[in-house]
């Protein structure tokens, strides 16, 4: 499943990736997320906050622990 955040309208997304959340999520069910967020899941922000609880009512949490993107002035997640 597929799902772009039109015009960067996040709460759109994160509404419509609860949506599909609760139509597959089933406790006995594994569920493997992929993508780029464009969240810095290392800094406190509402976004990554609303993204994390999100994760979080369907026992998800992310996996990256590291930088993923690196400039030779910075780095994000």
């Amino acid at each position: 499943m597929y799902l772009q955040i039109p015009y960067g309208n996040f709460k759109y997304f994160i509404n419509q990736l609860e949506v599909i959340l609760n139509n597959i999520y089933k406790a006995s069910t594994y569920v493997i997320m992929c993508g780029d967020f464009n969240i810095k899941h290392f800094e406190e922000s509402t976004r990554n906050n609303q993204l994390q609880s999100l994760f979080a009512s369907f026992r998800l949490s992310s996996t990256v622990t590291f930088p993923t993107r690196i400039a030779t002035h910075s780095s994000t997640h």
